[in-house]
Parts: C-alpha cells; sequence; structure tokens
C-alpha cells in the first residue's frame, strides 16, 4: 500500500517536532544564566495552531545564522526560519503571552 503526500508530511512533522523538543532540552539543560522567561520549557515547543505568517528582518553574526541553520537541518527543519519561530513560539508561550 503505497503511502501519500500528506501521510509523509504528517510524519515527517511530528519526527521534526520531536528532534526539536530533544535539541531544545539539551541546549537548554545546561545550568547556565538565561534570559528566556521563568517556566520556559523547551520540551513543549510545538505550535498546533495555524496562523498566517508575517516577514520580518533581524540581524545577526553570521556565525549566528551559520549556526542555526545547521542546527536546523539536524533537526530536520525545512529552514533556519522556522527552527526560530518554533523557538520563539515557546518563549512567548512559556511568557504567557498567547492568552
Amino acid at each position: 500500500m503505497a503511502i501519500d503526500n500528506k501521510t509523509r508530511f504528517d510524519t515527517a512533522m511530528r519526527e521534526s517536532d520531536k528532534a526539536a523538543k530533544e535539541q531544545f532540552a539539551e541546549v537548554f539543560s545546561e545550568d547556565t544564566p538565561s534570559l528566556l522567561p521563568e517556566g520556559f520549557d523547551p520540551s513543549k515547543v510545538v505550535a498546533e495552531k495555524s496562523e498566517r505568517k508575517a516577514s520580518v528582518s533581524i540581524t545577526m553574526t553570521p556565525s549566528m545564522k551559520r549556526d542555526l541553520t545547521k542546527l536546523a537541518k539536524q533537526n530536520g527543519f525545512r529552514s533556519m526560519s522556522a527552527y526560530v519561530t518554533k523557538l520563539l513560539d515557546g518563549v512567548i508561550e512559556a511568557s504567557n503571552l498567547h492568552k
């Protein structure tokens, strides 16, 4: 039985969400001072809602861009933007701004 494209996409998204959770847990498990909101749980960084995207521009060092792009690819994301969006959504959710 052939697997349709929607099933493949859904499976890939679940795998990338799992990989992102593991990566966030690893990065944020270190005992270092953080600018993130208290109560931020990287393992819960998965946005279930669908919302229209708005283009934004930020400035970062070339090495930061390279490293974020590498992390995104390692964790199964199609782009650095998708990876950073998941991360920032978790930060916003942890600071209770979604309510």
